[in-house]
C-alpha cells in the first residue's frame, strides 16, 4: 500500500512538473492567489489528495501556517493538520514526517530543527492572549517579550500571557524566521494543568 502511495505521488509530481515550467513555485502561486481565509481552504483541498507527496504537505504547511492570523478560527484543523492526521473519508493521511521526531519537525528548516534539538527536556514557553480560553491555543512563543507584544496587540484592554513548562517531546514545530521564536504545541499533557496566567508586562 505505502509503495503504490509512493508511486502514485512521484507520477503525480511528474504530471505536474510536465504542466508548469517551474513546478515548485506553481505549487506556491496556487496558494498565494487568494486571500489568507481562501489560502487556508485551497491548503485543506491539496492536503487530502493522496498524490500529494509528504514533503511537500510539510512546506505548504508551513507556507500557510506563517502567513495565517489568528489560526484560533481553525484551530482543531491546525492541531490536526500539525499531529499529520486529517479526515477520515481521505486516503492521504496520516501524513508521515520526513524528519526523526515529532512529524510535524517536517516542516522546519535545518536551522529550527536544530534549535529543537538544543531544547533541554523542559522547555520553557509562553503564550499572550487576551480573551478567555485564549491560553489554549497552539502557537507559543520562547520569548516572554514577544508573548507580551501579541497580548497587547490583540486584546489591548486585558492583556495576559500564559506561561508553562513543557516537555521537549510536546513540542511539534520550531518556527524562528520571523523573530517570533515560535513553537507549536498541539496538546501540552500535563503543563496545561500548571498553567501559570501574568498580566503582559
Amino acid at each position: 500500500m505505502l509503495r503504490d502511495v509512493s508511486q502514485s505521488q512521484a507520477e503525480w509530481r511528474r504530471q505536474k512538473a510536465e504542466e508548469y515550467p517551474d513546478f515548485e513555485e506553481a505549487l506556491g502561486k496556487y496558494l498565494s492567489e487568494c486571500d489568507r481565509l481562501d489560502r487556508f481552504g485551497r491548503f485543506l483541498e491539496m492536503a487530502r489528495d493522496p498524490r500529494l507527496p509528504d514533503a511537500d504537505y510539510w512546506r505548504l504547511l508551513r507556507d500557510v501556517w506563517t502567513d495565517t492570523e489568528r489560526p484560533s478560527r481553525f484551530l482543531e484543523e491546525w492541531r490536526s493538520l500539525f499531529m499529520g492526521e486529517g479526515p477520515e473519508d481521505s486516503d492521504a493521511f496520516p501524513r508521515q514526517g520526513t524528519y526523526s521526531g515529532p512529524r510535524a519537525l517536517s516542516a522546519c528548516t535545518a536551522e529550527e530543527r536544530a534549535r529543537y534539538e538544543s531544547f533541554p527536556e523542559l522547555v520553557e514557553v509562553f503564550r499572550g492572549f487576551g480573551h478567555d480560553g485564549g491560553e489554549h491555543g497552539i502557537s507559543w512563543t520562547l520569548s516572554s517579550e514577544k508573548a507580551g507584544w501579541f497580548a497587547r496587540r490583540f486584546a489591548p484592554e486585558r492583556p495576559r500571557v500564559a506561561v508553562a513548562r513543557v516537555e521537549k517531546r510536546l513540542i511539534d514545530a520550531v518556527f524562528l524566521e520571523r523573530g517570533e521564536q515560535e513553537v507549536v504545541i498541539t496538546s501540552l499533557g500535563a503543563a496545561a494543568e500548571q498553567l501559570e496566567i501574568v498580566e503582559a508586562a
